[in-house]
């Protein structure tokens, strides 16, 4: 995200997947956005939540499954829907992910 309006945004969110560290004037890099969201997703993952839940923008949900599985790109990123919903399972220090929403009911 920048101060200013970014009227190439795509373009600059496909860059954050490729170049972590690119940052607009004024804004966060990828991997400092990803640091925030991992440190939040690791108190999930590591307490003892019950059904614990996390809730997020798609553009740092993208950043940190790609973070999980580089796999999980811009193409992904522009697959998802609003609202979309994945399932993090954490085992023996590995997270790994699964898409549970389903559009048609």
């Amino acid at each position: 995200m920048s101060e200013e309006p970014d009227a190439d945004w795509k373009d600059t969110l496909r860059r954050s997947f490729d170049d972590p560290d690119h940052r607009l004037p004024g804004a966060e890099s990828a991997r400092e956005t990803v640091a925030r969201g991992r440190a939040a997703l690791d108190d999930l993952l590591t307490g003892t939540w019950r059904l614990p839940a996390a809730v997020s923008h798609g553009q740092l949900m993208g950043l940190v499954l790609h973070m999980f599985d580089s796999r999980f790109g811009f193409v992904r990123w522009e697959e998802m829907s609003t609202p979309d919903v994945y399932l993090l399972v954490a085992d023996r220090g590995a997270v790994r992910f699964e898409r549970v929403w389903r559009e048609d009911g």
